[in-house]
C-alpha cells in the first residue's frame, strides 16, 4: 500500500503528513522526533498499515512542513 502525501493547515502553518489510508482497525498517528521526517517512518507505517490506517505526521519545521517565522529552538 502506498501512503499519500497530504497538507494540513493549522493557523498559520501548512503542516505535511504521510497517509496509509485504510478502513478498519485504530488510526495509528506517529510523530517523528526531533529533526525526523514522515519519510524516516515508511518502512514501518507500512507493516503497521496491514491491519489499520496510519498517519505520519511532520512537526512545524521538519519535512514538508512550514517553517514560521517566529520559530527557533533554545537550549
Amino acid at each position: 500500500m502506498e501512503a499519500q502525501s497530504k497538507y494540513a493547515q493549522l493557523s498559520e502553518v501548512k503542516l505535511h503528513y504521510l497517509d496509509w489510508e485504510r478502513a478498519g482497525g485504530t488510526p495509528l498517528i506517529i510523530l517523528p522526533g526531533l529533526a525526523g521526517s514522515a519519510h524516516n517512518w515508511s518502512h514501518v507505517a507500512e507493516a503497521l498499515a496491514e491491519e489499520r490506517r496510519v498517519i505520519v505526521l511532520e512537526e512545524r519545521g521538519q519535512g514538508l512542513s512550514q517553517w514560521q517565522p517566529e520559530y527557533r529552538l533554545e537550549v
